[in-house]
């Protein structure tokens, strides 16, 4: 008797359910603990019960690679293009700053050199310092400081410091002003690293200006940066008018 269409079509799922049995390795077998095994689930290329396409389980861990490797290398290219405008971006930085008077590691060093004299009591060849005498260490110093006054719009800087900042990449003008502790951070262009500027961004290249409580004197907060020295004077007026007044 001739098979209906129905028949046909179970006859047909029983042959792809047997040939997906085949293809599915279940080679099951004991190890020494009696443990059951698996091992690939379609060894070769098939048709499930439905009649579709499967795979081989080799080729699809071959396919599986074949994309992971092409992503990685995809990755590795971005990554390599990414790293060539983070330079570029750096290098444009350092090309477009320039604080001509305050960023002068010579004229800091000078001014070091004499608060040390002060604080020892004695010049640069060990005699005692002679008020009477001039010292182009003081000469250097006062300048310096009046130059930065003036930035900041102040009369006075009691009990300065020149602090180094991240090995040499910036120096921290401490002072007393108003009873508060306030420090000017000076980057040096030149000796910023790729690095701090992977970690800050472009901040790292800004002058910023940084305020202390003297009754808290391990809380540190920044209140304004610029890359503009004739915007410090507003900014240092808007920190005596939001911690002073």
């Amino acid at each position: 008797m001739e098979k209906s269409w129905k028949q046909h079509e179970i006859d047909h799922r029983v042959e792809n359910i047997k040939a997906r049995i085949k293809s599915m390795i279940f080679i099951i077998r004991k190890d020494k603990r009696g443990e059951r095994l698996m091992s690939l689930a379609y060894k070769n290329d098939t048709y499930n019960y439905n009649g579709e396409y499967e795979m081989g389980s080799l080729n699809k861990f071959a396919r599986a690679e074949r994309r992971l490797s092409a992503k990685k290398q995809a990755l590795d290219d971005m990554k390599n293009e990414y790293d060539l405008i983070e330079q570029q971006a750096f290098r444009t930085y350092k090309e477009n700053i320039q604080y001509m008077l305050l960023d002068q590691t010579s004229t800091i060093k000078t001014c070091r050199e004499w608060l040390n004299m002060l604080s020892k009591n004695q010049d640069a060849d060990g005699n005692k310092l002679d008020k009477r005498k001039k010292y182009k260490e003081k000469e250097t110093y006062d300048w310096y400081i009046d130059y930065i006054k003036k930035l900041l719009d102040i009369e006075y800087m009691n009990d300065v410091k020149f602090i180094d900042f991240n090995f040499g990449q910036a120096t921290n003008i401490q002072f007393e002003y108003k009873e508060h502790n306030w420090y000017l951070e000076i980057p040096h262009i030149k000796a910023i690293k790729l690095d701090a500027y992977r970690n800050y961004g472009g901040s790292v290249f800004k002058l910023a200006l940084v305020h202390n409580d003297i009754e808290h004197s391990c809380s540190w907060s920044q209140f304004g940066s610029t890359y503009e020295e004739d915007e410090l004077r507003d900014i240092m007026s808007q920190g005596i008018e939001k911690y002073c007044n």
